[in-house]
C-alpha cells in the first residue's frame, strides 16, 4: 500500500470554513459541494472524467476527502442539470455546458478567517503558555478540539451550555486551545465567530461522509468491526481501484467515528490461503476468479499478490486493523455455543453445493462473534 501525501491542515481547515458559508442560500447539504465540483471539473484537462479522479483533485486541491459514493449522487445531480453527460460506456463523464468556478471569493473568505485564528491561537499559546508553536502544531491542535468537541462547542453556542472543561494540565494542547476558545467566547472577539464557522463546517462535513449517521451522536464508540477476507482483499488494492477507494474511506469513517476495526487469526490465515492460491494460478497457468480479473484489468499481475501476502500485517496496521483472538471453547463460552454442524448444513443447502475450507472459516467467524457478543 502506498503513503498517500500528507494534507495541509492549514488548506483543510480554510476549504472547511467554505462549506458553511453556503448554509444560508437554503440547498440541500449535497448542494455544498458544488463550488469544489466545479472547480475541480475546471482543472481537470482530460475529455472524460468519473468520480474518482474528481475526488483526487478535491483532496489535492482543497485538501477534502470526499467520499466517491457522494460524489456520484452529486455528478448525476450535475447531469440532470446539462451541465455534464454520461460518455457512451456509462462510466465516465464530460463536460457540455460547464460554468466558470467562483470558488476564489469564498476561498480566500474562508482562509482569512482560519489564519486570523491560528495566528491569534499561536500567539495565545505563546504568551500565555510559553508554547513555541509551528503553523502546521497550531492548525492540528485546533483541528483535534474541533473533532472531539464539535457537539458541545455547538452546545454552547445555542443553548450556552459550558465549554469543554480545559481540565489541569496547563501545558497540554487541549488545555491551551480551551481555555484559548473560552477566552474568545468571554471577549466575544471575531475569533470566535471564526471558530464556529469552522465547527459547522465540520458537521457539515461529517453529514457529507455519512448522512445516515447525522443521529448517532457518539457515532460507533466502542463498537467492534470484524472485518471479512473479501473486504480486506478490496482495502488492499487488489480489485478495482473504485472499490480500493470505497472501502478505505469506509475504514476511515469507521475510525473516524471511534469504531475498532478487528480481524479474527483464522481470517488472515484465509486471506493468506486465497493468495497463496491466486498466485499458484498465476505461476502455474488457470488464475481466475475475481481478484484476477481485476488485477488483470489494471495491467497487475503476480507481484502485487506476492506483495499483498508478505505485507499483510504491515497493509492491516496501515488500515487501523488489529487482531482479535477468537474466543475458545470451553465452559466460558459454552452458553453462547451455536450448531456449527447445522449452521454449515445451512449454508450449503442455501447455495447448492459444498462450501469446504470456505464454509469452515465463516461458521467459525459467525461462532466466534456469538461467543464475544454473550447474548447480547
Amino acid at each position: 500500500m502506498s503513503e498517500e501525501r500528507p494534507i495541509n491542515l492549514n488548506t483543510s481547515l480554510s476549504s472547511l470554513a467554505m462549506l458553511s458559508l453556503r448554509m444560508s442560500d437554503g440547498d440541500d447539504y449535497l448542494d455544498y459541494l458544488y463550488g469544489f465540483v466545479i472547480e475541480a471539473l475546471n482543472q481537470i484537462k482530460v475529455p472524460t472524467f468519473d468520480a474518482a479522479k474528481v475526488h483526487d483533485v478535491i483532496k489535492s486541491e482543497f485538501g477534502l476527502r470526499i467520499p466517491i459514493a457522494t460524489l456520484v449522487i452529486y455528478l448525476k445531480r450535475l447531469k440532470t442539470k446539462k451541465l455534464i453527460e454520461i460518455t457512451p460506456d456509462g462510466h465516465h463523464f464530460r463536460a457540455v455546458n460547464l460554468p466558470k468556478s467562483t470558488i476564489s471569493d469564498d476561498r480566500l473568505a474562508a482562509s482569512g478567517r482560519i489564519n486570523e485564528a491560528l495566528h491569534t491561537l499561536k500567539e495565545y499559546a505563546e504568551t500565555k503558555h510559553a508554547l513555541e508553536w509551528s503553523d502546521q502544531h497550531t492548525a492540528a491542535a485546533l483541528t483535534e478540539f474541533v473533532r472531539e468537541y464539535s457537539i458541545a462547542f455547538v452546545r454552547h453556542s445555542e443553548f450556552r451550555s459550558p465549554l469543554p472543561d480545559p481540565g489541569t494540565e496547563t501545558a497540554s494542547e487541549h488545555f491551551v486551545v480551551s481555555s484559548f476558545i473560552r477566552n474568545c467566547a468571554e471577549s466575544s472577539t471575531p475569533v470566535f465567530e471564526s471558530i464556529k464557522t469552522l465547527v459547522e463546517s465540520h458537521i457539515l462535513a461529517n453529514a457529507l461522509l455519512c448522512p445516515d449517521l447525522k443521529n448517532k451522536g457518539t457515532g460507533y464508540n466502542g463498537v467492534v468491526f470484524v472485518l471479512d477476507t473479501r473486504l480486506l482483499l478490496k482495502a488492499f488494492d487488489l480489485e478495482a481501484s473504485i472499490d480500493t477507494e470505497n472501502t478505505r474511506t469506509l475504514l476511515e469513517t469507521v475510525r473516524r467515528l471511534k469504531g475498532v476495526l478487528c480481524v479474527f487469526p483464522e481470517t488472515k490465515d484465509e486471506i493468506r490461503s486465497v493468495l497463496s492460491g491466486i498466485k499458484r494460478g498465476f505461476q502455474q497457468g488457470g488464475a481466475r476468479g475475481p481478484v484476477v480479473e481485476e488485477l488483470r484489468k489494471r495491467s497487475r499481475g503476480v507481484a502485487d499478490v506476492i506483495l499483498a501476502e508478505s505485507n499483510l500485517e504491515e497493509n492491516l496496521k496501515q488500515l487501523g486493523v488489529t487482531t482479535l483472538q477468537s474466543p475458545g471453547y470451553d465452559q466460558s463460552t459454552y452458553r453462547f455455543q451455536i450448531d456449527e454442524v447445522g449452521l454449515r448444513a445451512e449454508l450449503e443447502e442455501e447455495l447448492g453445493y459444498s462450501l469446504g475450507r470456505a464454509a469452515d472459516h465463516d461458521v467459525h467467524v459467525v461462532r466466534s462473534i456469538f461467543a464475544l457478543r454473550r447474548g447480547r
